[in-house]
């Protein structure tokens, strides 16, 4: 009554002793030892689990809605663990990622998920998706207009220019001079 382990003669001792720094698993529990001559020890084998813990979230920085195609872009994102973030392209076609960046290699929506599938001590986050769009790139600008009434490249039309909202629109000559300007596409 009221009495606690400081009125034993010898301690009991545990083996193994997990600690803070134990990974997650099943850890046998026996205890050994021991003695006091006012009590009788009679010792039953355990079992300590330490399940692994879960990650709350991923943080994915936001991507643009809309990429040219070739153009590249980091991607940066962090687990609520702490653990590295690995990154998947949707569709390779359309993206290819390289470690932490992202290359768009043909027009089309993708998605590009984040994910991050825990370890020895974490389960897996839930991954987090973004879509961006491909967009047509115009790396040779001068092939596609030529206004000289020839029937030929007359036209100059860019694919989706709507989804960019406000357009400056600036036609130069092969001298630089400007010959052409227009806030409104």
């Amino acid at each position: 009554r009221g009495e606690d382990i400081s009125v034993l003669d010898i301690l009991p001792s545990l083996s193994p002793i997990p600690d803070t720094l134990s990974d997650a698993g099943e850890y046998p529990v026996t205890v050994s030892g021991g003695s006091d001559s006012n009590y009788i020890f009679n010792y039953i084998s355990g079992l300590l689990i330490i399940h692994k813990a879960d990650q709350q979230i991923i943080t994915f920085n936001s991507l643009p809605k809309f990429l040219r195609t070739t153009q590249r872009f980091p991607l940066e994102a962090v687990a609520s663990s702490g653990l590295e973030v690995t990154f998947v392209s949707s569709d390779q076609d359309k993206a290819t990622i390289s470690g932490n960046v992202m290359t768009i290699e043909k027009e089309g929506a993708v998605n590009i998920i984040a994910i991050q599938e825990g370890n020895q001590n974490w389960n897996p986050a839930p991954p987090v998706y973004q879509t961006v769009i491909g967009q047509p790139t115009f790396d040779n600008v001068t092939s596609l207009f030529t206004p000289n009434s020839d029937g030929m490249n007359d036209h100059w039309h860019i694919v989706n220019i709507e989804d960019f909202g406000e357009v400056e629109v600036k036609v130069y000559n092969r001298f630089g001079k400007l010959v052409y300007e227009s806030s409104d596409y």
